[in-house]
């Protein structure tokens, strides 16, 4: 040990000078290569990409920022052992900062391609992969079928292919990469027709849905919206009006039985109907079978119709009680029922079927 620190003070001084300095050297932001514009990837769980005042998580954050945020782009700086860029966003509020350059994947501009794509060349019955990532491995988000027109969000090369970035132009506001092969430049959807809130046929009937589908009902016109509750193929409902939101027809209706909701659903599953038949509290099936219970609940039997009456015994799935009629109060549709132990109350329609 006294051979090694037999060397002057002076020697160890500047050389921890030295080591000093190339750490603050380090610290201090150093120009990196930037792209003009970017995109916020895809996180890990949904995560959104945290905006900061400076290069570096110790400045204070100023925004968060979902995947497929628009950015363009000021500058990239390299602070410690990252890449930092100072950008800026393109739609919407605008909000200026740093974000890591590793959340972020460079993109054409939107003058550098068509603003629309169609898509093209599939094989026989195949439909296109919209992925999170740019890359064949990365999840799938949803497949559209040949045709299918997208908005472009900007392409780029990567894994060895050219990947674009897209949206779909249906109102969901779904976005992520897309195989450029498969695309092919195209003109902007044609706008919609203007539609009178007011105009349109009092009463509507499900129609359209795939096999086992059902119909969502939301809380606004969007697919982004809280669900409020489901119509199945064939459901009569009161048409309250219907508008466009980002190309898409949404009608906020009324639900005819069952359970008293009112929302918004999208209006390509909807045709004219007619109304429903007056309900007659003697009249319906002799028995009713308890469905559509979410998994584990089971149906309260109450001794009055009210959802503040007192329970009297509950009922599970697929269980059979004999119809003593049933009637509307207030919001929600209820029916006098009696069970095999010969209990009798009120139950809500919502989950009884014709048995």
């Amino acid at each position: 040990m006294s051979v090694w620190w037999s060397g002057s003070a002076g020697t160890r001084s500047g050389a921890f000078a030295h080591v000093l300095l190339v750490a603050l050297l380090l610290a201090l932001p150093q120009a990196a290569r930037a792209a003009d514009q970017y995109i916020v990837r895809e996180l890990p769980g949904g995560a959104m990409a945290d905006m900061h005042t400076g290069p570096g998580v110790n400045f204070p954050r100023n925004g968060r920022l979902p995947a497929g945020t628009r950015l363009k782009s000021h500058r990239c700086v390299r602070a410690v052992f990252e890449i930092w860029c100072e950008v800026e966003v393109t739609e919407g509020p605008r909000l200026r900062g740093f974000v890591l350059e590793r959340q972020l994947a460079a993109v054409s501009p939107p003058g550098g391609g068509p603003d629309y794509f169609v898509v093209a060349g599939l094989g026989r019955g195949d439909r296109l992969n919209i992925r999170t990532q740019p890359t064949p491995e990365a999840r799938v988000l949803t497949t559209v079928a040949e045709g299918t027109r997208l908005r472009n969000l900007g392409c780029e090369q990567s894994a060895g292919r050219r990947w674009c970035r897209v949206q779909l132009t249906d109102g969901s506001a779904l976005n992520g990469w897309a195989n450029a092969r498969y695309l092919r430049e195209a003109t902007a959807p044609p706008p919609p027709p203007p539609e009178d809130p007011g105009g349109g046929p009092d009463y509507y009937v499900v129609a359209g849905l795939s096999s086992g589908d059902r119909l969502n009902i939301r809380e606004r016109p969007s697919a982004e919206a809280r669900i409020l509750g489901t119509l199945a193929q064939g459901d009569t409902v009161r048409n309250l009006g219907c508008e466009s939101v980002g190309g898409t027809r949404w009608c906020r209706i009324r639900t005819t039985r069952g359970a008293d909701i009112t929302g918004w659903v999208r209006g390509r599953y909807l045709r004219e109907g007619s109304p429903p038949p007056p309900e007659d509290p003697g009249a319906g099936p002799d028995t009713l079978v308890v469905r559509g219970l979410p998994a584990g609940d089971r149906l309260n039997l109450r001794e009055r119709p009210s959802t503040s009456a007192r329970i009297l015994t509950s009922l599970g799935e697929g269980e059979r009680v004999v119809n003593l009629g049933c009637e509307r109060h207030g919001q929600t549709r209820w029916c006098r029922v009696r069970t095999v132990t010969g209990v009798t109350g009120w139950a809500s329609a919502r989950y009884l079927r014709e048995g």
